[in-house]
């Protein structure tokens, strides 16, 4: 449901392992588009999901990969419950990624002059309490009408124990605006900060503008001509999954440290309070995101409109927000989509632009490391695929730039065994400046990337360094102290070279040392650890 509060990870380890493997792939789900080809790369892509899962001890994971042009995957792995492996084909509750589909509901509405993205809430719907009637719709989908989120609220089900949920007692909307909204955090327009809220006051237009229920009009505007047949959403007048199958949820509900299935918990309680509450496929959801983000949902003005980026508040997942899409940076690259949470599920879309792929993935618990690590093995295979030489090089200048901190080690173990002798070779006060400044260089190479990498699967770690936690500032502060070794290392190496008293095969490895040292300089400018 908060999918603010979710955090999904930009960055974990062990996801090379599986980029290299490349085979022949297959569709799983049997919805969809029948011509499409399969990705040539789903057993790296199921490899990848497989270690995620083995590596964060996730209960099972599902997701979707589609490369336009190339085709589509989807696979799953884990279990539904001990005795039911999962499988692609189930379905998953989305949790706030349904924000995305309000609004790219309200946004066709905009479209067809149903309503205005300038229109006042008042203009729409009666008074609420602590709801400012000059807020606009276009405030309501970036999140910056300072409307207090329900969810924080605490008599809010997301603020109580979880057994004292009233699990099958429906609600309406109209009774959490009454009931769980406190004052606003800000001004209309002069903040930003996520709130479902805001999405719930949106259903509740779409439904005056329409004179229909958001359920209906997702359905036949989005659902039926997209042909997502593994997709369901729900409210409080219809809370069915008949004939499909729904991957068990799990959460730990009695707070001893053990996942519980809740399955059998109902779900009247959420419908009145979701904005779209929404069961789909991995499948159908990165086969929204391509339709979405690829121009066949919106046009043009409006999808530019949806990706016009705002920057949240520090501490947020979103390193930008739009109208009801986030924006992610991991690697370098930009991200568009949503996240979404529930209890005992996990839920991410995810597009990458530069790609032109989109991934759904989804978990039936909350271990948000699992996710991130999953969407980063999936997210270097499709990199892979895309531009191996890079990764190549990428390998290569890792080598290089570690290679001084191998050796140093080898020469004190080396040392431990024979004593040293005198040598006049070993380059004189230049030479050895050059070699220890290739290995401090080494040593902050390797404190940096296995900083970012546990920021990065740390699930309450913020998406933007400059939030101020410990571990990030000791990254942006070794970063910076490698960026000044590389230029000493630069330095260094021409005098080396000038002076030439070093053999020419320790001269040349230092000038390939140097070399990578800038490489990584430059890399980590482009991931914003670095002053710009």
């Amino acid at each position: 449901m908060s999918g603010a509060r979710a955090r999904v990870p930009r960055l974990a380890v062990a996801a090379l392992a599986v980029a290299a493997v490349s085979d022949c792939g297959r569709v799983d789900p049997d919805t969809g588009p029948s011509d499409v080809q399969p990705l040539p790369s789903g057993p790296a892509l199921q490899a990848a999901l497989d270690l995620a899962r083995t590596l964060t001890g996730g209960t099972g994971v599902s997701a979707a990969v589609v490369v336009e042009g190339k085709g589509r995957w989807a696979g799953a792995s884990g279990s539904s419950d001990p005795e039911t492996p999962l499988h692609a084909k189930m379905l998953f509750d989305i949790g706030s990624v349904g924000k995305n589909l309000v609004a790219a509901l309200v946004l066709q509405l905009a479209e067809e002059d149903r309503l205005d993205l300038d229109d006042p809430v008042g203009q729409w719907l009666p008074p609420y309490q602590n709801v400012d009637e000059d807020i606009t719709i276009r405030q309501l989908l970036g999140h910056t009408s300072g409307v207090f989120d329900f969810v924080e609220h605490p008599r809010s089900p997301f603020r109580v124990p979880f057994d004292s949920i009233a699990f099958d007692e429906a609600t309406s909307p109209e009774a959490t605006l009454r009931d769980l909204v406190s004052e606003p955090y800000f001004p209309p327009g002069t903040g930003w900060h996520y709130s479902t809220t805001n999405y719930l006051l949106l259903r509740l237009i779409v439904e005056e503008a329409t004179g229909s229920t958001v359920r209906a009009e997702i359905q036949e505007r989005f659902l039926r001509p997209l042909a997502l047949g593994r997709t369901v959403v729900m409210d409080e007048e219809s809370v069915s999954l008949e004939g499909h199958e729904a991957a068990r949820p799990w959460f730990d509900a009695d707070a001893d440290g053990d996942l519980d299935d809740i399955s059998s918990r109902g779900r009247a309680w959420m419908a009145g309070r979701s904005p779209a509450m929404i069961f789909a496929s991995a499948d159908d959801l990165a086969r929204w995101t391509r339709a979405l983000y690829g121009g066949q949902v919106l046009g043009k003005a409006s999808l530019d409109e949806m990706l016009r980026f705002r920057r949240p508040s520090p501490g947020e997942p979103y390193s930008g927000y739009g109208l009801g899409t986030g924006e992610l940076r991991f690697g370098g690259r930009e991200i568009w989509g949503h996240l979404g949470w529930q209890y005992g599920y996990t839920a991410a879309m995810l597009h990458l632009p530069a790609r032109e792929t989109s991934i759904g993935l989804l978990i039936n618990d909350n271990n948000m490391t699992c996710i991130g690590v999953a969407f980063v093995g999936l997210w270097t295979v499709v990199e892979y695929q895309a531009a191996p030489t890079v990764f190549a090089v990428a390998g290569v200048v890792a080598m290089l730039a570690l290679s001084p901190l191998v050796a140093g080690l080898g020469g004190l173990l080396r040392r431990r065994r024979v004593s040293r002798q005198p040598t006049t070779r070993d380059g004189g006060w230049a030479g050895r400046r050059a070699k220890l400044l290739a290995v401090a260089f080494a040593g902050t190479f390797l404190a940096v990337n296995g900083l970012y990498l546990l920021q990065s699967v740390d699930p309450e770690g913020p998406a933007t360094w400059e939030c101020g936690s410990t571990g990030a500032r000791a990254m942006l502060a070794l970063a910076a102290a490698g960026a000044g070794l590389a230029l000493l290392l630069s330095l260094s190496t021409l005098v080396v070279w000038r002076e030439g008293r070093l053999p020419s095969p320790v001269r040349v490895h230092l000038l390939l040392v140097a070399l990578a040292a800038v490489a990584t300089v430059v890399y980590w400018q482009r991931l914003g650890l670095l002053l710009p």
